[in-house]
């Protein structure tokens, strides 16, 4: 997967600061968010 490969040479390359979560954490923590702002645009 391309996103993942680009995630990976983030980390690589120290582009993200702090402890970075693993990426399907991180895929998983931006589906959360998807589905409560999705949900708050239907109300």
């Amino acid at each position: 997967m391309a996103l993942a490969a680009d995630y990976a040479k983030m980390l690589e390359d120290e582009v993200m600061m702090g402890d970075a979560l693993p990426f399907d954490e991180m895929m998983q923590a931006c589906a959360q968010v998807q589905a409560r702002a999705n949900a708050a645009a239907r109300t």
